[in-house]
């Protein structure tokens, strides 16, 4: 195991991952397809314009991570450490993503695109979905009281299975919750 601290990383001088631990590190512009991040722990450090598609983050700990303008697919954050779980998203794409079950309160996803990605049983209060643009992402069962969807489209949750109180919302888009209430608007 081996500790890395206030390094920058390009594909030219990327160490082995999984294992190791990364204090205050940048990542920028790497390909990271398919990496296996199992075991390896991430405090402080971000993500600028990478592919992080299909990596492996078995009991990974990521506090106070951030992911910026970074592609995210098939990922599987439920296998991440839970007790020490921690990050950010801006400016991502998001796909085919699973945070079913986390909590993962005050998280950021702003100006985030979300699609295909399940938030299944999560404690999302405060998380910030401001101007997310999201296609076919499930949300139930999941605690979102006092989350802030202004300026985000497409989402499709339903009040009946889903804490919202006093999360905000943005009209036309806060129309979406009449379809779950059984309320037909006429124009």
């Amino acid at each position: 195991m081996k500790e890395f601290y206030n390094e920058k990383f390009t594909e030219e001088n990327l160490p082995q991952v999984m294992d190791n631990i990364f204090t205050a590190c940048r990542f920028r512009g790497i390909n990271l397809t398919e990496k296996d991040f199992s075991r390896a722990v991430f405090e402080e450090c971000e993500f600028i314009d990478c592919n992080l598609a299909l990596i492996k983050f078995t009991g990974a700990k990521l506090q106070q991570v951030k992911f910026v303008s970074t592609k995210l697919l098939g990922i599987s954050f439920i296998d991440c450490d839970k007790l020490i779980l921690e990050m950010g998203f801006e400016d991502c794409i998001i796909r085919e993503c699973n945070f079913s079950g986390l909590e993962i309160k005050g998280t950021s996803f702003k100006g985030s695109e979300i699609y295909s990605s399940d938030y299944i049983g999560c404690k999302l209060t405060k998380a910030v979905f401001k101007e997310v643009k999201f296609e076919d992402v499930s949300f139930h069962n999941s605690d979102l009281s006092e989350a802030d969807f202004r300026d985000a489209t497409g989402y499709q949750i339903n009040p009946k299975n889903n804490i919202v109180n006093k999360a905000r919302f943005d009209l036309p888009e806060a129309i979406s919750f009449l379809n779950y209430l059984g309320i037909l608007l006429d124009s």
